[in-house]
């Protein structure tokens, strides 16, 4: 099984958690879940059981895990799931009206797609450890990280940076929260919980209102 990504999306002063995991070759479907207030408010599953015969790689059903849950997040930003939300009169999830900036047969795939496009060509948020980790379950760290835009690598300061762990028999636990100096730079400290059984991994999560957010993921090594 693979690490999922786990990513919270800001729109209309509503918080969406996207979650996308894969559930392994013995059950060969990736499923993102979207969740609000601790809701699940919607769910996409995508079967990659035909490509097992084709001898399909981790990578390639990362590369779909990746591509599903960008184009969900890429989708919230557009309001697709407003109508999805409590108390919200229920509507299929589909291509918005077109405007005067949308032309009428552009479809919802051609929208994220462009939207994605877009992001590729802009000065983004990347994080970037000062030094090389490995992270193993029940010890304890001390670190820098640095904020910086990915085209200009412009230092960030200001930027809010959060770690957490997700595990396979768990819900996501918050281990550090703080913000990047002058500098861009962080110090992060936490301790990862014991645990012998399942999977987990540490997320370092960078946010910022010029140049958007970022994650960083790693596995978490078990002992012994």
């Amino acid at each position: 099984m693979i690490t999922g990504f786990n990513t919270d999306v800001e729109y209309n002063k509503k918080t969406y958690h996207v979650q996308t995991e894969d559930k392994g070759f013995e059950n060969p479907y990736v499923e993102s879940l979207i969740y609000v207030g601790g809701a699940i408010i919607f769910s996409k599953r995508t079967s990659y059981a035909e490509k097992l015969s084709d001898g399909i790689t981790e990578k390639e059903v990362r590369a779909l895990m990746e591509n599903q849950h960008k184009t969900i997040i890429a989708a919230i930003k557009r309001g697709r799931f407003e109508n999805l939300l409590p108390g919200k009169e229920k509507k299929q999830v589909s291509a918005p009206m077109p405007t005067e900036e949308q032309p009428s047969k552009a479809s919802l795939d051609d929208i994220i797609k462009d939207y994605l496009k877009k992001q590729e060509e802009k000065d983004l948020l990347e994080i970037v450890l000062l030094d090389e980790i490995d992270f193993y379950s029940g010890n304890s760290y001390n670190f820098s990280i640095r904020a910086e835009s990915s085209i200009s690598k412009i230092k960030i300061p200001g930027a809010k940076i959060t770690v957490k762990l997700i595990t396979t028999f768990g819900l996501p636990e918050e281990l550090f929260k703080g913000y990047t100096n002058t500098e861009g730079k962080c110090q992060i400290s936490f301790t990862i919980p014991q645990f012998k059984h399942g999977n987990a991994a540490i997320i370092i999560i960078g946010e910022s209102k010029e140049f958007g957010s970022s994650e960083y993921k790693q596995l978490v090594k078990k002992k012994g």
